[in-house]
């Protein structure tokens, strides 16, 4: 032990070090501050304390938290966790708003990077084809990811897109809160077995009325309808040049040849 510290009762060295620590508060900070940092409950921080997930040193009874440890849970820019992280969806709505695709699966954090141009470009015409037969004749509203659906208490994810009845339009405030009647997700190679399991059965889980799986390089869409439990009774695949028609929207008529292209 340093010279000076020789001699000294514990509680006498406990009240150096947190004095220390409060000397330098760039350097260490309490739970609740660096909660307040990472956007996320103190209990979410001290969860991951004890489990190990994040690196804390103790002083006294409490807790102090370094900037490095800190670091290794933001991102690059959009000030939230890279590392997946567990938390309810209040805890989740408090984090920083961004553009990038973030969403919480059954209390779990899961980012992705931004999607490639191409999948972008079929997003862009699903949402004309969308807007054109049913926001503009007044049957619901569509809107585009990011944007959040709240679907339980540990549930937030972000369709590529989806689409609320008229009827239905009071479940859209700052967020999306409850089901939507449509979601619709395009293939990207990154998240094409999520779309196609987890979220599938999440979406016939709470409740979503119909969800497509768009496959542009195949020029496919999988139509799924009628959710039971978390799954979804009816299944069809539609294949380019037809047209199908949407079981949440029956007004609304879908041409694969314009959306993939004559």
């Amino acid at each position: 032990m340093p010279t000076g510290y020789t001699g000294r009762t514990h509680g006498q060295i406990v009240a150096i070090m947190i004095h220390c620590v409060q000397e330098v508060p760039a350097l260490y900070h309490s739970v609740r501050e660096a909660a307040d940092r990472l956007r996320v409950h103190p209990r979410t921080l001290r969860r991951m304390i004890r489990d190990g997930r994040l690196d804390a040193v103790k002083v006294g009874k409490e807790w102090r938290i370094t900037d490095q440890a800190m670091d290794r849970l933001l991102g690059p820019g959009a000030g939230g966790p890279t590392e997946p992280l567990f938390m309810t969806t209040q805890e989740f709505l408090r984090l920083p708003e961004t553009n990038l695709p973030v969403q919480l699966i059954q209390g779990w954090v899961v980012r992705d990077p931004a999607p490639f141009v191409p999948h972008q470009i079929l997003v862009g015409r699903l949402y004309l084809l969308l807007h054109r037969g049913i926001t503009e004749p007044g049957h619901g509203v569509v809107l585009l990811a990011p944007t959040d659906v709240a679907l339980s208490h540990d549930t937030v994810l972000q369709p590529d897109l989806l689409a609320v009845a008229r009827e239905r339009s009071s479940i859209i405030r700052q967020r999306v809160e409850g089901p939507p009647d449509l979601v619709v997700e395009v293939e990207a190679e990154s998240t094409r077995e999520r779309d196609l399991t987890a979220k599938r059965m999440l979406y016939a889980k709470y409740g979503v009325k119909e969800f497509w799986f768009v496959a542009g390089t195949r020029h496919l869409v999988f139509q799924l309808s009628e959710p039971v439990d978390d799954d979804y009774r009816s299944r069809a695949v539609r294949e380019k040049p037809a047209n199908f028609t949407s079981a949440a929207f029956p007004d609304l008529c879908v041409s694969l040849g314009e959306l993939f292209g004559e």
